[in-house]
């Protein structure tokens, strides 16, 4: 009985992609810091509940959970946050995932 000698593997580097652009370099960088640099520091003060460039009155009611026209109504919130805290928080933390998901495209580890 003769023997097969095993199929002989070769240990070839996978091919390399080469990098992006200069154009899509700037693109990128630009599509991750708009999110993070210019969504999410607006919005934190809104998120601690401080009307900020915004009308008080209307904030504090949408902020609570509040419709308008419903007045002084109690509203819990949602997690034992505020309505509007946690839809913007959410937000944010969806503007740092694009913004993560960006850079990906223009990174070694992406």
């Amino acid at each position: 009985m003769t023997r097969t000698p095993p199929a002989q593997t070769e240990t070839v580097d996978a091919p390399r992609t080469p990098p992006p652009p200069t154009w899509a370099r700037r693109a990128g960088h630009v599509a991750w810091i708009a999110p993070v640099l210019g969504f999410i520091p607006m919005h934190i003060p809104w998120i601690l509940g401080i009307p900020l460039f915004a009308n008080p009155e209307p904030f504090e009611e949408w902020y609570h959970g509040r419709g308008p026209g419903v007045g002084d109504h109690p509203v819990d919130g949602f997690l034992g946050l505020p309505a509007g805290a946690f839809y913007l928080g959410l937000l944010c933390v969806l503007a740092g995932l694009g913004g993560v998901l960006a850079l990906g495209l223009i990174s070694d580890w992406g």
